[in-house]
């Protein structure tokens, strides 16, 4: 006894229109996925953009402190109005790397509103005394302002020591110019891990009065006495 079998022509029909019967709003979603993109994502492209441009015109600055080529350096100095206000250029000067340690900022600079003639050891008082105010770095560690205070310190203090009092001044004047109930100022090394104890004791790098004369300010250096040596003769022996 023969069995009659189903037409193949039905069962594709019938699986094509199973296929078919997706609803309209899913049909949409699969063929235009684009269309659903909202502003987040625009902004993750833009912020990846500024992320992408930022870590590129860093690492051209830093990179060009070493006989850079005159591209590079045409793009670096392109690149200084975005970097400089923000203080990431580095200008060409060598760079080191640092922590911001409080062995790395070891000056300070203070005032005191005392004459030093009405005090003949007003130089020589600690570090914490009342009778000095401390000038504290603008900003937290590694900002650009402090940063610049302990440059501006470190150069001062350097100068000093290479007895070139006249720079010096040029350096601390402004710092004093406007406030005129201040007599005297110094420049004072915080002890850290790295000193002493006969560091700690030293003499200020730098110390003077100041001297006002109607418009005209200007700073005077006091020197600490140092040891000298001279002959000895027959009588001292």
């Amino acid at each position: 006894m023969s069995r009659r079998r189903k037409p193949a022509s039905q069962s594709s029909s019938s699986t094509s229109k199973s296929e078919n019967s997706l609803p309209d709003d899913q049909a949409a979603n699969t063929d235009e996925p684009g269309e659903n993109a909202g502003p987040g994502s625009n902004l993750k492209i833009l912020l990846s953009l500024w992320l992408i441009f930022h870590l590129f015109a860093i690492t051209l600055s830093y990179t060009g402190v070493v006989g850079p080529s005159e591209t590079h350096s045409q793009i670096n100095e392109a690149l200084q109005v975005y970097l400089r206000p923000a203080h990431f250029a580095a200008d060409g000067r060598p760079i080191y790397l640092a922590r911001g340690e409080a062995s790395e900022q070891p000056h300070r600079l203070q005032t005191s509103r005392l004459k030093p003639l009405a005090d003949a050891n007003l130089f020589a008082l600690p570090i914490d005394d009342s009778r000095w105010e401390t000038v504290a770095p603008p900003g937290a560690r590694g900002l650009g302002g402090n940063d610049r205070y302990h440059r501006w310190l470190s150069t001062a203090a350097t100068l000093s020591g290479n007895e070139q009092p006249s720079l010096v001044a040029e350096l601390l004047l402004p710092a004093v110019i406007d406030d005129t109930e201040i007599k005297a100022v110094r420049i004072v090394r915080l002890p850290t891990e790295l000193t002493t104890t006969a560091d700690d004791s030293a003499a200020p790098p730098y110390a003077a009065y100041v001297a006002r004369k109607n418009a005209n300010v200007s700073l005077v250096q006091v020197v600490q006495p140092r040891l000298s040596t001279q002959q000895r003769g027959d009588d001292d022996e």
